[in-house]
């Protein structure tokens, strides 16, 4: 069973399946609405940012403790009288118009994302980069230090107006590619912005390719007010503007994130984690980048800020037509953000795919088993699980063969330890490195089961 609880109150709480299914509070249906699901794709259902006003906490408890956020509210009949938690069978709802609020299980479609130009903008190619595994102990005996693979050949390329989503495990290199296209890490490979080579990452290049924090708490100074931190990239990438129109300047920028002008005298302990994160994204759309890095920019935030976040990055997207590379953990909602999808595995980009095409076959057999281990509470889906077994290599070897060659339930034999992958295009703009051949891929059974109330059951 699951409990919803808003302002110190449970507002609703029935069975799992029940709940997610046919949620009957106004919250409980906010609450879900902002979460991706695996049936988007094919509903065209959009996550709804939901900014509500906080439950009172000082004197006198209304009515309804959600009466003041609530699109349903009418004080002719929710302020009557004292709203509590009615249980009828298994199921409890705190609302005085229950009855006459449907379920929400209809959530509305959102606009498509906006097709990117042909144009590319950020190409890199055959990336690599390694770190030295020293600790005082291995000094203390003598030995030389270790290398690490943090990312080994990786190409990608990302259209002008493009999102493109890097996934996969912690520790798989994708935090490390961000930092690398930053210019945060030295590297060796070859990157081309407009296509012209970089020969030397300056401050022209940080300019161009800005990179978001995983934690604002970390990013921003807490010492110098939001307007001292966001005047920083007007100062070194944005000479023209005279410091006499840096303020206007500011008040622009904050309201393109949503946030009031005033917010510019505020310091980052005076805001939500939403409003910090906004403040972050600000002060890279301040440089007026080409590209902007999302490094897991959403996974510290609660469902509906996330969303929130998601949608904010969309319309600037559309706004400014902005190339965005979007780290996450979460695989669903690149279905909300992303055009395409490079997975990543042992710092090897593996898979590279339309999002649009992730609802079938064929898949890397890593993709797969990442795919089914997506948490989700779409009750119009059944997801088929894959559990890997086997351990992962050292990251201080070089494997001879493809990388998941030691976890791999599709493991052919020797050849997948002794020699690497070949790149299958089984369409276009589709790359897997994997021995298998495209027809084996292709035969592979949908992650999900589609289930729709309009809908006939059918494999995705």
């Amino acid at each position: 069973r699951v409990a919803v609880i808003y302002g110190g109150r449970i507002v609703e709480i029935a069975e799992t399946d029940t709940l997610f299914r046919a949620p009957q509070h106004p919250y409980t249906q906010a609450l879900l609405a902002s979460l991706p699901r695996p049936s988007d794709t094919r509903t065209g259902r959009s996550l709804t940012a939901t900014v509500s006003a906080p439950a009172p906490r000082r004197g006198p408890a209304p009515n309804c403790i959600y009466g003041a956020a609530c699109r349903f509210f009418r004080p002719e009949i929710c302020d009557q009288a004292p709203v509590t938690l009615q249980i009828n069978g298994d199921h409890g709802v705190a609302c005085a118009r229950t009855t006459e609020i449907s379920s929400g299980n209809e959530d509305p479609a959102g606009p498509a994302l906006r097709p990117p130009d042909q144009q590319t903008v950020l190409e890199a190619r055959d990336m690599n980069l390694r770190f030295s595994d020293s600790s005082w102990f291995t000094r203390l005996l003598g030995q030389a230090p270790a290398e690490v693979h943090a990312v080994n050949d990786a190409s990608i390329s990302i259209a002008r107006g493009e999102t493109l989503g890097i996934v996969g495990e912690s520790g798989c290199g994708k935090s490390t590619l961000a930092r690398a296209l930053a210019g945060l890490l030295p590297f060796s490979g070859q990157v081309s912005v407009d296509g012209k080579p970089i020969d030397q990452i300056d401050a022209a290049y940080r300019a161009r390719v800005q990179i978001i924090l995983q934690n604002p708490d970390s990013s921003l100074n807490p010492r110098h007010a939001i307007g001292t931190s966001l005047s920083r990239p007007l100062k070194l990438f944005r000479p023209e503007i005279a410091a006499s129109e840096r303020p206007r300047e500011i008040a622009s920028i904050l309201e393109r994130v949503r946030l009031p002008a005033d917010y510019a005298a505020r310091f980052p302990h005076q805001l939500s984690g939403g409003e910090k994160q906004r403040v972050a994204i600000a002060r890279a759309l301040a440089a007026n980048p080409e590209v902007i890095i999302c490094d897991e920019i959403t996974s510290g935030l609660d469902a509906a800020v996330q969303a929130a976040i998601v949608r904010l990055l969309r319309d600037i997207q559309a706004e400014t037509g902005q190339a965005l590379i979007f780290i996450t953990h979460d695989l669903a909602i690149l279905r909300h953000v992303a055009h395409r999808v490079a997975v990543m595995y042992l710092g090897e980009i593996i898979e590279t795919r339309d999002v649009a095409s992730l609802d079938r076959a064929p898949y890397h057999p890593y993709t797969e088993a990442l795919l089914s281990s997506s948490s989700s509470v779409d009750p119009l889906t059944e997801t088929r699980r894959v559990r890997l077994t086997g351990s992962l290599p050292k990251r201080t070897e070089r494997l001879s063969g493809c990388p998941f060659t030691s976890r791999c339930p599709r493991k052919i034999g020797e050849i997948c330890d002794t020699e690497r992958p070949p790149i299958r295009i089984p369409g276009e703009g589709h790359r897997v490195a994997c021995h298998l051949s495209e027809e084996t891929l292709a035969q592979i059974p949908p992650i999900w089961r589609f289930a729709g109330p309009q809908h006939e059951e059918s494999a995705l």
